[in-house]
């Protein structure tokens, strides 16, 4: 039986770890263990047999871009160029390498995407079963961590270079969290290293994508609720300026324009995409209607609530679990806030991309983070129900796995059709939208990708 020691004791992560599981609980983890390699396996054949290497859309601009830098050889200049009012500079990187190094297989946003969510769901996963106060609740809080991370919901955006800076942006901002958690909990020199660490990782999210930038304010947030990092209040927030003041000056044209407020129908639509971004996965189910509604509205309740109520741990590895469950919390709700006010007019009718899914994972596993250490103090009473339940959550997301797999495979099908369609002559006017606005634009990289022999 495994001692329940109380959370205000100092939980350091090996006196977590070195607590013994019963002969039980671990047939209950073999088992459990099993279901996340078959999670695992379906999510990286959906990656690897629904990458599209062909570019298409956003990669045009990319090619056109490091085809210029090519040319003029200013390398600063390419790196900060923008694309949609955003600097999305590890895309510069990728596609400089894959042209140059790589001659234009595109697997290497494959592998920065795909290594970028199993990263991120490993990180969550390792400090779920190192800061929980018993080892079995952080056990089986990982096993459902790492498959909602590593879903086939997000392999879109592995499947299509285009996306793949969502999930490098993710990452980043994982690794911002955790490390900022941990140095708020150190001293000296440690902490400062840490500190420095997680801002690093801060820029290095905005570098993936303008969704990087809600990570400052969640770090912030979570700074001010914290007596051990509130002198990381200043610096987090000088470098967040700074780094938007950089990104907004730099962008073409000047700062670009604020989100268009229309009239109550605006709001209403705006309010509406906020709704069903903070239901991702699950508000993306084709029939499920105005319930897709209800999914968003619980979800937004739920974190508003959570936030509202702070950590409740007493202290230790425990406490600085559930502060890195409300950072992720807080960070999803303000890229989904961040959505609807830039990306609410993409469509004339409310349609929140799956790429944007992601983000929604943090939420679920910051959920996650905060009941480890409630249930790890009530382990006792509810350890009988625990097992049953965790197994049907996964067999249930092991379904999820097939099913949304299945979706990618068959998106991924439709976009391979629709490029060599373009590519055998067809110009119908909804390609603007799917191939590229400009098809003269499209047509000069297509013939220059085929000059080099780039794509294949």
């Amino acid at each position: 039986m495994e001692t329940l020691i109380p959370l205000s004791d100092d939980w350091r992560p090996v006196e977590t770890a070195a607590a013994p599981l019963e002969k039980s609980d671990r047939l209950v983890l073999y088992g459990l263990a099993a279901m996340v390699a078959a999670d695992l396996t379906i999510f990286l054949y959906v990656v690897v047999a629904g990458f599209v290497p062909q570019p298409y859309s956003d990669m045009f601009d990319f090619l056109r871009a490091e085809f210029d830098w090519e040319r003029t050889g200013d390398l600063l200049a390419y790196l900060a160029s923008p694309h949609n009012h955003q600097h999305l500079v590890w895309v510069r990187v990728l596609t400089a390498l894959d042209v140059q190094l790589f001659h234009g297989s595109a697997v290497v946003f494959l592998v920065a995407a795909g290594a970028s969510v199993i990263v991120a769901a490993g990180v969550l996963a390792g400090e779920l079963v190192r800061s929980t106060p018993v080892r079995m609740v952080g056990a089986l809080a990982a096993v459902l961590a790492a498959p909602l991370i590593a879903s086939t919901v997000n392999a879109m955006d592995c499947t299509q270079p285009i996306n793949s800076v969502y999930a490098i942006a993710f990452v980043f901002a994982v690794l911002a969290i955790v490390l900022f958690e941990q140095a708020g909990q150190g001293a000296g020199r440690r902490a400062a290293i840490g500190a420095a660490s997680a801002l690093a990782c801060g820029l290095a999210a905005m570098g993936g994508s303008a969704a990087g930038v809600a990570v400052f304010p969640a770090l912030i947030f979570s700074a001010t609720r914290n007596p051990g990092s509130r002198g990381l209040i200043a610096p987090t927030l000088v470098v967040g300026l700074a780094a938007v003041a950089v990104v907004v000056a730099t962008l073409a044209g000047g700062a670009p324009s604020g989100p268009a407020i229309g009239g109550a129908g605006h709001l209403w639509k705006m309010a509406d995409y906020f709704v069903v971004y903070a239901g991702m996965p699950w508000s993306a189910i084709h029939g499920l209607s105005r319930g897709r509604l209800l999914i968003g509205l619980v979800t937004i309740g739920l974190g508003a609530v959570l936030i509202w109520r702070g950590p409740r741990a007493e202290g230790g590895a425990a406490r600085r679990l559930e502060r890195i469950g409300l950072d992720l919390i807080l960070f999803a709700l303000i890229t989904a806030v961040m959505a609807a006010l830039g990306r609410v007019d993409e469509n004339e009718a409310v349609i929140v991309p799956v790429r944007y899914a992601i983000f929604m994972s943090a939420f679920q596993v910051g959920v996650l983070c905060l009941l480890a250490p409630v249930v790890a103090r009530r382990w006792a009473s509810v350890k009988a129900y625990a097992a049953p339940a965790i197994m049907a959550a996964s067999a249930a997301l092991l379904v999820q796995q097939v099913a949304a797999g299945s979706s990618v495979l068959r998106t991924s099908q439709f976009i391979r059709s629709e490029i060599a369609a373009f590519t055998a002559g067809q110009r119908r006017p909804e390609m603007r939208q799917f191939i590229h606005p400009d098809f003269d634009i499209a047509l000069a990289v297509q013939a220059e990708r085929r000059r080099r022999g780039l794509y294949p």
